[in-house]
């Protein structure tokens, strides 16, 4: 573009310039190819949901908004899915197919595993960020000591967790006693 007063002088581009005979500065455009890995948890409390979707498709949901955001930037999106084990990995990689992979690996997957192993699955996304990326932890965070594995991913790349929930989980109607089965154990009780 050209020269404008106030521009750095250090970004005047002097072979265009004495090409076109006016001052022209070098215009920066910044190129980010960062890597976004999305840490989505599919374990058995993901299958309860008292709307019309489970929190197993509100994760698939709110991965596939920012892995698409993701791709516009020109971004990298990678996944590992877990359960109470890590059941799935995906490199991370570009391209509209492979946003779909993700999408479609989130919806379709079902856990081998019982429980959630919030810590092994940021430990595992702590190794696979060789760089420094985004990383999208999406979970209920109904899990135990994960906070020190957190703290740890956080030191070298951007974490954000977002916490899938159910208003019935913590508000449960007024219908008397009801019989509850946990989907990641199998225990069984009244409450």
């Amino acid at each position: 573009r050209v020269y404008v007063a106030g521009d750095e002088v250090r970004h005047i581009d002097w072979k265009a310039s004495a090409r076109s005979k006016e001052t022209l500065v070098k215009k920066f455009e910044e190129e980010r190819e960062l890597n976004v890995l999305f840490v989505v948890d599919f374990s058995g409390s993901g299958l309860f949901g008292s709307k019309k979707t489970t929190k197993t498709e509100a994760s698939a949901e709110i991965a596939a908004l920012l892995a698409t955001a993701a791709e516009q930037s020109g971004d990298k999106t990678g996944l590992i899915l877990f359960a109470g084990e890590i059941e799935k990995r995906v490199a991370p990689e570009k391209g509209k197919s492979h946003l779909l992979r993700i999408v479609r690996d989130i919806l379709e997957a079902e856990p081998k595993s019982r429980g959630t192993d919030l810590k092994g699955a940021l430990e595992s996304a702590a190794r696979v960020m060789k760089h420094q990326g985004i990383v999208f932890v999406i979970s209920d965070f109904i899990a135990e000591d994960y906070e020190t594995a957190l703290k740890r991913l956080s030191r070298k790349n951007e974490v954000v967790a977002i916490r899938v929930r159910d208003r019935h989980e913590w508000e449960s109607p007024d219908v008397g006693a009801i019989a509850v089965v946990d989907p990641e154990t199998g225990e069984e009780g009244i409450v």
